[in-house]
């Protein structure tokens, strides 16, 4: 279950076993247990895309694209943004995340 959502909370695995399994664990007992099976929080990185020169690239077209525009817009009803993730997860004592 870490592995397969490393940066899931401590709710959000017991609501997984609790629906998936129909296991019933309390927030200390699931904090206990990844304790015990040295599933440690780490800091967790942006997106590998923004990173790469592709990505680079596209935001380097986009801002020439818009550079010469007087008057620009934004609407954002979302509030998401591609580059979003949890600034933590999880995974083995001594293993990135």
């Amino acid at each position: 279950m870490v592995q397969d959502y490393p940066d899931g909370t401590v709710r959000q695995y017991r609501e997984h076993l609790l629906n998936e399994l129909d296991v019933y664990v309390s927030v200390g007992g699931m904090c206990e247990f990844l304790k015990k099976e040295e599933l440690t929080l780490k800091k967790n990185y942006r997106s590998e895309k923004v990173a790469t020169e592709e990505g680079q690239q596209q935001r380097f077209d986009y801002r020439e694209r818009v550079r010469c525009t007087s008057k620009m817009i934004f609407i954002d009803d979302t509030a998401f943004w591609v580059g979003m993730i949890p600034s933590i997860a999880r995974s083995k004592k001594g293993k990135k995340a």
